[in-house]
């Protein structure tokens, strides 16, 4: 960092000419100091400089000379003009004053006869001293951000190189002054530590940094900047953009590393907002074989806002997820069906869509994220296309349960058992006809039309799981739950959501004892 008018003037060395500045700003940069007498010594200087003169070369002129010595200064963008007093002129001229008054150039007035070399040498100690530190800062942090580059970490990673550098939250603004990424809390009024990040000419975005305002602070801010723009480069169409702002807040939310106020300030920035009156879901469509996961981002992007309103959206491995405000006053049948509407896809885009808990604040929305990612992962195993609710899966979530501590085996065997035996030894599909018929809510025409058999050769299958099952199995509420939980138990311990079909009794039977014994 350069040296300030304000850290020259406080040099013991000027103490006692008791320095003022006369305008100008105390914040002005001083590159460097030099004396001179010479009237037109703009023409030697580079800018930046501070100039020490006693006004020796200045006797004798005339207004209008003096008023093109001080313009000259301007013009070269000097950083200040110290004025003796005392030895050649009582008073800084006027007409100097008048023509610094509206320029950037700090005017001080030095009152008595200082040694200007001593004050040269203490300046210029400071200033080498404080360009030996900015350069051990430069290397420290280039080192650094080279590092990230490098081994490709990302926005990510060049925040937190920020973070732990400088030791406060940092945070990528895009152009629009929105908050795509940061480390922390990051106010939007800490503009001192804030540098742009340019690509080719265009303003893509700045860093901004909650830290102290130090000279290596302010190296390590403009390394950082020219770092994201290496990594803005690199990234073409994948630079941060909202997107990458949601995908990194649902990592957050998943990783459990966010507080609550952090989460609500972030969602905040992408519009999402819980009042008295909302509630919010999360949401897990898995994309279906074969289908691209940036077809499914677009189609929810493009739906789920004009139905919920903004909403944090994002990809999570296989599946792409969303999180939405929603009306508390909302029934459960309404949240599916609109949930439903949005998405819908023309061509089977998603295999599943589940939906977590509905909760009422920040704390509780990484749980619904998380059962609606462990719901989708149930679907499959439920048979079901449609959307699920947190409330459908609630069964098959406490069976698994069951099984992770040991047990569910004994169950199923205990209820299926005489099923699983017929079919493996007969090489008949009489689990499969059982699941179906509970799937289709006991309704034979939709169970027979789903195995894609006639009517008659159902209640063939019937008559026989009644005989191995009893005469009451399907009749008695509380044994058809039984079994219907038992079918729903057989799909995790096996893995799958149907009775597998065409296989030789052997095979059938080494294959669920297989199934169930590699857990």
């Amino acid at each position: 960092m350069a040296l300030t008018v304000h850290d020259l003037v406080t040099l013991p060395a000027l103490a006692a000419a008791a320095p003022q500045i006369v305008s100008g700003s105390p914040d002005r940069g001083v590159r460097w100091v030099h004396t001179s007498e010479i009237f037109d010594i703009a023409t030697l200087l580079k800018g930046g400089e501070a100039l020490l003169t006693s006004g020796l070369g200045l006797v004798g002129a005339n207004e209008s000379r003096l008023r093109a010595y001080a313009r000259s200064l301007r013009e070269i963008d000097v950083g200040a003009l110290l004025f003796e007093v005392g030895r050649t002129f009582s008073e800084v001229p006027p007409a100097i004053i008048d023509e610094l008054r509206e320029s950037p150039v700090a005017l001080v007035r030095l009152d008595g006869v200082v040694p200007f070399i001593d004050i040269t040498e203490a300046a210029h100690r400071l200033i080498l001293d404080a360009e030996s530190m900015s350069l051990r800062a430069s290397d420290r942090a280039t080192t650094r951000f080279m590092e990230v580059l490098l081994n490709g970490g990302g926005v990510a990673g060049i925040l937190g190189s920020i973070d732990d550098l400088t030791g406060a939250p940092a945070a990528f603004i895009d152009s629009e002054g929105r908050e795509i990424a940061a480390t922390g809390t990051v106010p939007q009024y800490a503009r001192e530590l804030e540098r742009p990040v340019e690509v080719f000419g265009e303003r893509r975005g700045s860093i901004r940094s909650a830290a102290a305002v130090t000279a290596d602070h302010r190296v390590i801010i403009d390394r950082g900047a020219a770092a994201m723009a290496l990594e803005l480069t690199r990234s073409g169409p994948t630079m941060p953009t909202r997107r990458y702002a949601h995908e990194q807040l649902l990592q957050s939310l998943l990783s459990g590393d966010i507080s609550v106020t952090e989460l609500e300030a972030r969602a905040r920035s992408l519009g999402i907002v819980i009042g008295q009156a909302n509630s919010v879901v999360a949401v897990a469509c898995f994309i279906a074989p074969g289908r691209g996961i940036d077809d499914g981002y677009v189609h929810l992007v493009d739906t789920v806002p004009r139905a919920f309103g903004p909403s944090i959206i994002g990809r999570v491995g296989p599946s792409v997820v969303f999180i939405s405000a929603l009306d508390r006053s909302q029934p459960l049948d309404s949240v599916r069906s609109t949930l439903t509407r949005v998405t819908t896809a023309p061509s089977g885009l998603f295999r599943s869509v589940t939906a977590g808990e509905i909760v009422d604040t920040w704390g509780d929305v990484p749980s619904s994220l998380r059962a609606a990612l462990d719901a989708a992962n149930l679907a499959p195993l439920l048979g079901q296309n449609a959307v699920m609710l947190a409330e459908d899966t609630a069964l098959f979530r406490l069976l698994r349960t069951i099984d992770d501590a040991g047990g569910l085996d004994d169950f199923v065997t205990a209820q299926l058992g005489a099923v699983l035996e017929f079919d493996a030894r007969r090489g008949s599909e009489l689990l499969s006809t059982l699941i179906e018929l509970f799937r289709a809510g006991g309704s034979r025409t939709a169970a027979a039309r789903a195995l894609g058999i006639r009517r008659q050769t159902l209640y063939d299958r019937i008559d026989r799981l009644e005989s191995l099952l009893g005469a009451d199995a399907l009749t008695d509420s509380a044994r058809a739950v039984t079994l219907h939980v038992a079918t729903l138990a057989w799909a995790i311990t096996t893995r799958t959501a149907r009775a597998p079909v065409g296989l030789s009794d052997r095979t059938r039977r080494t294959s669920y004892s297989a199934e169930s014994n590699s857990r």
